[in-house]
């Protein structure tokens, strides 16, 4: 009987330690915006960004990576956003998460090919580049999600072990947040 009380309690107790850590990892994923631009991969995916400073951003990542002025990538942006609409609220309305990610890659489709054709790279070019400003707010966001947790760690609110696990849940895409919308 004393086995299954210590077992109980100590499942309970991993269990609530792994709430508190999930608690303070959502609250350094959502403090990572302002480290990792205001331009978020999911906005990236979308060429919705929240704000004219995500959409100047995404422009100005885009032209960087495809090689192009950033004036044109942005008169494409705006040509793709007025020429197809964004229904704010067709993926939530969307059954279930298979349908809203169907949602979103057809999006992201239409996107990359309006944008080939309107800047005169290939497909191919466009998706690369989207695949690696993609990349590149990933890492900025865990960067700043480690530099939260090694606080946290350093402070006492957290073991070493602790950050090491929401890392690994960070990296298998299972906090979900800015980087991961399956």
């Amino acid at each position: 009987m004393a086995i299954t009380k210590k077992l109980i309690l100590g499942v309970t107790g991993g269990a609530l330690a792994l709430g508190a850590v999930t608690g303070l990892a959502g609250t350094a994923i959502a403090s990572t915006a302002a480290v990792a631009q205001r331009a978020t991969p999911a906005a990236a995916v979308t060429a919705q960004p929240t704000g004219k400073h995500g959409q100047e951003n995404l422009a100005q990542e885009l032209a960087a990576k495809l090689g192009i002025e950033q004036n044109k990538v942005e008169a494409a942006l705006k040509s793709f956003r007025q020429a197809n609409p964004r229904d704010k609220g067709a993926e939530e309305k969307a059954e279930n998460a298979a349908a809203r990610k169907a949602e979103r890659t057809a999006r992201q489709d239409a996107l990359v090919k309006s944008l080939a054709s309107s800047l005169g790279v290939s497909e191919s070019k466009v998706n690369d580049a989207f695949a690696s400003i993609r990349s590149d707010h990933q890492a900025q966001r865990t960067a700043a999600l480690k530099k939260e947790l090694d606080a946290a760690v350093a402070s006492g609110k957290l073991t070493q072990a602790e950050e090491d696990a929401v890392l690994k849940a960070d990296g298998l895409g299972l906090l979900g947040g800015a980087g991961h919308r399956d």
